[in-house]
């Protein structure tokens, strides 16, 4: 999850990064929001915790999309991260 926060916090300050370099964002994003729901565990959070841990991953996968459209891509990562 370090990786994904450190890739995705260097997106502000690059100007007008080739698509290539968006998908790789959108695929950080991606991991960090899927990584966060893995975390959940039924058994020892109560459902309160459960609901907190997925909310936060809708920014993750905001984040995802909208790097994923800045880089002209298809929906197909777009999927796998909904």
């Amino acid at each position: 999850m370090r990786v994904a926060r450190r890739a995705v916090a260097s997106v502000d300050r690059i100007k007008a990064p080739i698509p290539r370099l968006w998908r790789w964002f959108a695929l950080a994003e991606c991991v960090h929001g899927e990584a966060l729901v893995r975390l959940i565990d039924p058994d020892k959070h109560d459902t309160t915790a459960q609901d907190t841990l997925r909310h936060a991953t809708a920014p993750a996968r905001v984040m995802s999309v909208q790097c994923r459209f800045r880089g002209r891509g298809s929906g197909c990562l777009v999927g796998a991260c909904a």
